[in-house]
């Protein structure tokens, strides 16, 4: 919340690169599981039991 924050130029460089990290490794394992659902999705709309 603000309580503490990196003060020097290399913690705020390292904090920059953590979020750059965090909202990458997200969108990655969206994208991951959105494909997965559509792959089952589209097998099963093809081909329906």
């Amino acid at each position: 919340y603000g309580d503490m924050y990196p003060i020097t130029v290399l913690g705020r460089i390292f904090a920059c690169a953590c979020a750059y990290f965090g909202v990458a490794t997200g969108g990655i394992l969206i994208s991951i599981l959105v494909d997965r659902y559509q792959r089952v999705y589209n097998r099963k709309k093809f081909f329906p039991e």
